[in-house]
């Protein structure tokens, strides 16, 4: 083999490797998490309270770990949905012992699914360590729609005008207006005329004289 075929083999050799390096030095998302929600890795109240991060409304903190790595720092790229969101080359990591660690805020929900991430650090799984959620979004209520839902209740007041023409004057005839004479009436009328015929025939003729 001349030298000019043991060079190009060497330099084939050279790039062979660095692509390998190149390959190992990346990892990508556990794929057991690839297509999860955030809301299934919601950390407890505790975990929460230390989130280094401020969570605001509508918004979601999210922590990521790298475990098995010998580097000291690296960069993460992670892509959700739900609402669609991503961001890249996040380099906030630190690494206490043989992990690295990344915090995040994204605006999302529980329901936010994780549909990449992928550091550029080589270790041994990347994952969603747990999420934490800050205070859901509320509708403020709208007064002018409240103001105009507002009626007046009719008013029922009493018609003086229709209590006048519903008034009935009383019969006239219970006042001592002229009527028929009653049965006791002409019962007394009756006795009278009996009495009065009795006298008469109990009266005696005059004698007559004698001539």
């Amino acid at each position: 083999m001349n030298k000019r075929s043991k060079l190009w083999a060497v330099l084939g050799a050279g790039v062979l490797a660095l692509g390998t390096v190149g390959v190992a030095l990346a990892t990508d998302l556990l794929p057991g998490q690839v297509g999860i929600t955030v809301g299934e890795k919601q950390g407890d109240a505790e975990k929460c309270a230390e989130f280094p991060l401020e969570i605001g409304e509508g918004e979601v903190g999210l922590h990521f770990v790298l475990t098995g790595t010998a580097a000291s720092s690296g960069k993460l790229a992670a892509s959700f949905s739900n609402p669609v969101s991503s961001f890249s080359d996040l380099d906030n990591s630190t690494s206490p012992g043989n992990t690295l660690h990344w915090y995040v805020v994204i605006t999302g929900t529980g329901a936010t699914v994780i549909e990449s991430a992928s550091t550029d650090a080589a270790g041994d799984n990347l994952v969603l360590s747990h999420s934490c959620f800050g205070a859901e979004e509320t509708e403020v209520p709208s007064f002018e729609q409240s103001q105009e839902g507002e009626t007046d209740e009719p008013s029922d007041e009493p018609s003086f005008e229709q209590s006048q023409e519903g008034a009935t004057e009383p019969p006239t005839d219970a006042f001592g207006g002229t009527s028929a004479p009653s049965d006791g009436a002409w019962l007394l009328v009756a006795a009278l005329g009996v009495l009065l015929a009795s006298v008469v025939v109990l009266t005696p003729a005059r004698a007559r004289s004698r001539r």
